[in-house]
Parts: structure tokens; C-alpha cells; sequence
């Protein structure tokens, strides 16, 4: 049985933490554009970096001091760091265990990046803290690479880290993206966790748990912020993962049904007609002879 290797997790001593901290220092290769590090200790000095930095948190919790503005970091929450920011780590309770990941690349690489995604100018002027949240499922997926990834030799690492950065940068992306800045960071976490397909069978008093409010209050907070029902906005998700799941898979309608949740299969028929106008039977079969036409052409099409 293949042995699976374990995280290779760092303890930065007090002598080693710097004002100003290079990835390349802590890299496992010399002269690579993006590495990543295991860390489970606290960085309670304040620093600024050579190059961009993502911060994951695994485990614990963090007073984050970000331009001195603290935020506390738990499970799930991320953090872009721009070369001009300052920033340290500090306990929330020195007894508890504290686990996260940087992941750093080289300033002008990442600026290629930012620049494809016509985001560098948006970074580069705003002096807002660049906050952001993973969900548990990409944070397991993440981290099952991670474990293959450290052991790879220099040239496959580095061109997996650069690919794990671009992942991270376009959750960042996403997130700003479909987030309003105005919401409260509790908001923003409900959101995405509603988003996640790993919450589709949970209950919305489940679902409440994660947020400061009782299922009750939380109904009605979240109406005035969304101008729609949680019922109607998870509604909305999950008929979009449906027309997903009907092109790509070729899973029955009852097991899709059960898959966002729905114990009774008329519910989700419903659901989806009344979203689209179409049946998920009916879905499948006109975009399966849509996809047989399109074929059809272009075989047609090279033929010639």
C-alpha cells in the first residue's frame, strides 16, 4: 500500500523572523518563481515582503494585523498580500494550535497574472485588505495536492506552485467579483458556503450555524441585504448546478435530484421548470441534440 506523505509543516524561530521576508529564503529550490510552505506558528512580527503572498488558514486562530488593522483569521479564510503591505500574525490564545499555508511568487510573474486578468490596476491603487474565504472542499482538494506537490522535483514544484497560486488568485478574483464590498465578512462567508455543492444537502438551520444569527433572524437579515429569499437565492444555485450536471454527467435524474439535495424528485422537476421552462428531461434531450447537430457540422465542416 503507497505510503502517503505527511504535511511538512515549518516553525519559524524568533531569529529568523525579518522586517522584510523573501519566499526565496524559505524555498526549497534555489532561483523558482513560486513555492509554497507548511507553517504551524504564529509570525507576531511586522513585515512586508519581496514578492506576493497568499495566507491560507488551516487550523486555529490568528490575530491578523494587516496595515494596523487587525482581523481574526480562522479555518478557510485567505489573504492576497501585496508587497506594500505590512503585516504580522499574532495569538488569540497562545495555548491553542495554529496551523496555515503561504504560497509566494515572484512580484513581476504575479503582475503578469494580475495584468491578463486586467486586475492590476484595481490591486495596485486600492488600499483596501484584500480578504477572502475557501470553502472546506477546495481547502481538502488544495491540500491533497499540496502533500504530492512537496515531494515533486524542481521543475515539476515549481510548475505546480505557479498553477496553486493562478488557482488562489482566481478564487480571490471570483470572490471580489461576485461579493459586494458592503457586505459584512459573515455575509460573504454564508454566500460562499451556499455556493459550495458540499452544502446542498444541509438544512438552512445547519447552514445558520455559521453565521451569528438564529435561522429566524438570519431569514430575515439576509432579505435586506439580497433583496431575495435564502430559500429563492440557494433555489437559483442549485438549478445552475443542475443544467451542469445534465450536460456533463450521465447521472439519472433522481441521483442528481439527491446530489443538490431534494428528497423528493418532483420537488427538484419543479424547481427546474419553473427556472427555465423545461423539464430536466427535457433539458437534457435539447441540448443533447443541440450537441449532436453542433458535431454534425463540424464534421461536415472539416470534411470540407
Amino acid at each position: 500500500m503507497k505510503q502517503i506523505p505527511k504535511p511538512q509543516f515549518a516553525s519559524p524561530s524568533k531569529r529568523t523572523m525579518k522586517p522584510v521576508a523573501s519566499y526565496q529564503i524559505a524555498a526549497p529550490f534555489k532561483n523558482i518563481s513560486a513555492m509554497f510552505n507548511w507553517v504551524n506558528a504564529y509570525y507576531p512580527v511586522d513585515h512586508t515582503h519581496t514578492h506576493y503572498e497568499f495566507l491560507v488558514i488551516l487550523s486555529g486562530k490568528t490575530k491578523h494585523v494587516l496595515n494596523d488593522t487587525t482581523t481574526i483569521m480562522s479555518r478557510g479564510d485567505a489573504c492576497l498580500l501585496r508587497p506594500s503591505d505590512k503585516h504580522r500574525l499574532d495569538p488569540v490564545h497562545p495555548s491553542t494550535d495554529f496551523q496555515h499555508l503561504t504560497f509566494a511568487m515572484d512580484k513581476d510573474l504575479f503582475e503578469k497574472l494580475l495584468s491578463y486578468y486586467q486586475s492590476y490596476e484595481d490591486l495596485a491603487i486600492t488600499t483596501s485588505a484584500c480578504y477572502f474565504f475557501l470553502s472546506d472542499n477546495f481547502i481538502e482538494q488544495l491540500t491533497e495536492k499540496l502533500l504530492i506537490v512537496q515531494n515533486l522535483e524542481k521543475t515539476k514544484y515549481e510548475k505546480n506552485a505557479v498553477l496553486l497560486c493562478n488557482s488562489l488568485l482566481l478564487n480571490y478574483l471570483e470572490y471580489t467579483l461576485n461579493y459586494e464590498p458592503t457586505y459584512p465578512d459573515w455575509l460573504k462567508k454564508f454566500l460562499h458556503e451556499l455556493r459550495s455543492p458540499t452544502n446542498f444537502n444541509k438544512s438552512l438551520e445547519e447552514l445558520a450555524a455559521s453565521t451569528p444569527y438564529s435561522h429566524s433572524a438570519l431569514t430575515r437579515v439576509f432579505k435586506q441585504y439580497m433583496n431575495v429569499s435564502i430559500i429563492k437565492y440557494l433555489t437559483q444555485i442549485k438549478m445552475t448546478a443542475a443544467k451542469r450536471l445534465l450536460r456533463t454527467t450521465n447521472l439519472s435524474m433522481l441521483e442528481i435530484s439527491l446530489e443538490l439535495g431534494y428528497d423528493s424528485l418532483s420537488t427538484f422537476n419543479h424547481n427546474f421548470k419553473n427556472a427555465f421552462g423545461l423539464t430536466p428531461t427535457e433539458y437534457k434531450k435539447a441540448y443533447s441534440k443541440t450537441s449532436t447537430t453542433n458535431e454534425h457540422s463540424q464534421h461536415k465542416l472539416n470534411e470540407s
